[in-house]
Order: C-alpha cells, then sequence, then structure tokens
C-alpha cells in the first residue's frame, strides 16, 4: 500500500484501487474541501458518460463524499503520451493529475 497526501484529500493506493478520503491537514480546515471533492469527481462521472474515455472510473462514492474508490492508474514517468482533452473549465489540468490505465491517459483527478 502507498500513501500520497494532497492539499484536500490522500490517497490510499491498495491493489487495483486508488481509494480517496477528505484531508485532516491544517487541523481539518481541508476535509470538506475533500468531501466535496470526492462528491464532484463521482458526478462528473456519472454525468459526462461522453468523455469517460479520459477519465479514471469511479467505482464507489461513500455518503457525504467520505471515501472514493476509482481503478488505480500507473504513473506516467518515462512513458510516451499525449495530452488528453479537458473534462471542465474549472479543472485544474496538470500533469501529476493524469495517469496510465489500459494503455491510455487518463485524468486521475478531475474534481
Amino acid at each position: 500500500m502507498r500513501v500520497h497526501r494532497g492539499i484536500t484529500r490522500t490517497v490510499w493506493l491498495v491493489g487495483r484501487w486508488a481509494i480517496k478520503f477528505p484531508s485532516m491537514r491544517y487541523a481539518g480546515t481541508f476535509f470538506l474541501k475533500g468531501c466535496l471533492a470526492n462528491l464532484e469527481e463521482a458526478w462528473h462521472w456519472n454525468d459526462m458518460k461522453d468523455k469517460r474515455e479520459v477519465m479514471a472510473p469511479v467505482r464507489w462514492c461513500g455518503w457525504f463524499g467520505l471515501f472514493l474508490v476509482m481503478d488505480r492508474a500507473e504513473p506516467l514517468d518515462g512513458k510516451l503520451w499525449t495530452w488528453p482533452i479537458g473534462i471542465h473549465g474549472s479543472m485544474d489540468g496538470k500533469p501529476e493529475n493524469l495517469g496510465w490505465i489500459n494503455g491510455k491517459t487518463v485524468w486521475i483527478d478531475y474534481a
């Protein structure tokens, strides 16, 4: 198991899953933002069916966004990749938010 910590969420990489939890960093001030980010990703996955080929699949979102389960992506390190289309205008479009699933470049953070 590997753990990655962002500002609003902590991600556990367990087997083939990426499990995202709201962050308790900074005395929990970003906890609510992490819950909202989980809910937003689940909403985008359910609502934007025409863009799913460039999104890491959401498998489950817990009540109130307390956790989100997605397929785990491989890092792009050293791979030849193409920049996928954006999903929505307010997303953080940086290379760290991309991963590799089934030979395709996908967004792994699209909240």
